[in-house]
């Protein structure tokens, strides 16, 4: 595939999902009423980047760093589980919920395709939706669109997209295509913002699986990491002494083009600030080391987060020494620090 073929990807707006997106207060009606009647079973999964969780379609995770799919459940775990599946006799996924931010999204089944509808559970608003295509049970379109501001702003906003397309070869995925941008349908006409293809080596470097052999060896260098740090790291430490031993931490068993480096910070009633070092487990998930580090929070009224990645680590080290909330605490006593090992 080249450059030429992404045209058909880039030109033209799909008129049977404008069509659903307008009527889109009968179809949800439709499949409310079905799913109180038709649900007959649930499972609950973990916090995760995609908008439907553990089940999206969504192959994010070969082309976009720091993404992940959360943990699947059988029984809730807690009252306000990140996913809530509702799924009828057959299995099939008929609706899902997320109870923290209000949202619920019914999934209409068709022969050609799989629509999704994302509605504000307060407000009955639809925010997003999706198609998913498949062929011979594998995924080769899925596509999101953004109708917030088409809904709520003005219809000369647009719809903002962002579509993938898979091709396969010998029944295994061989290229991939991402298309991000917006629809405006006064004029009919598309912008693109950014558009990638994926293939070949590329490819099958971010999507290849493990065998048990590989995927236990990448899980002891995952232990050896997180032992380096809590070998190196003490109580008595500065942000910036932290911040060293954690950049040393990401030179050992380093992959090129593997590692992506992750900074999250939570305010609430304490201030969590978390160095994050990921890289794949061979097996299309991930595998993240976590250096947590606490502090009492003196503006405990304020809950908010803040956050951003970087593929290698210089640039997070100069992204985090210039950030403001680095700053704020170069100087202040860390309560409390965790060292965490994970898999997505």
């Amino acid at each position: 595939m080249n450059i030429v073929d992404l045209e058909k990807y880039i030109n033209g707006f799909d008129q049977d999902v404008l069509r659903r997106i307008k009527e889109y207060k009968k179809n949800v009606a439709e499949l409310s009423a079905s799913v109180d009647i038709n649900s007959m079973r649930k499972e609950y999964s973990s916090t995760g980047t995609f908008l439907e969780g553990y089940y999206s379609p969504s192959k994010a995770e070969l082309f976009a760093g720091g993404t992940k799919r959360g943990k699947l459940y059988k029984n809730s775990k807690t009252p306000n589980d990140e996913f809530i599946y509702y799924f009828d006799a057959s299995d099939k996924l008929m609706a899902l919920e997320r109870p923290m931010i209000k949202g619920l999204e019914y999934f209409e089944h068709t022969p050609s395709a799989v629509y999704g509808y994302y509605i504000d559970s307060i407000t009955h608003d639809m925010s997003y939706f999706t198609k998913t295509v498949y062929s011979e049970g594998k995924v080769v379109e899925y596509s999101c669109y953004c109708v917030i501001l088409y809904f709520h702003k003005s219809k000369s906003e647009g719809i903002s997209f962002e579509r993938e397309f898979y091709g396969y070869s010998d029944g295994e995925l061989s290229s991939l295509v991402f298309v991000q941008g917006n629809y405006t349908e006064e004029t009919d006409t598309n912008k693109i913002y950014s558009s990638c293809l994926v293939e070949g080596e590329r490819l099958r470097h971010r999507s290849g699986k493990a065998d048990k052999n590989e995927h236990s060896g990448i899980k002891k260098k995952a232990g050896r990491l997180k032992r380096f740090l809590k070998e190196h790291i003490s109580d008595c430490m500065t942000i910036r002494d932290c911040l060293g031993i954690f950049e040393t931490m990401a030179g050992i068993e380093m992959v090129e083009g593997d590692d992506l480096y992750m900074f999250d910070c939570v305010f609430g009633k304490t201030l969590e600030i978390h160095l994050v070092r990921q890289f794949s487990n061979g097996d299309g998930e991930y595998f993240q080391v976590t250096l947590l580090l606490e502090y009492i929070n003196e503006d405990s009224e304020k809950t908010r987060l803040s956050g951003f990645d970087a593929e290698d680590i210089r640039s997070f080290v100069d992204q985090l020494v210039h950030s403001e909330v680095y700053k704020s605490v170069l100087d202040k006593k860390i309560s409390k620090i965790k060292v965490l090992a994970d898999e997505t």
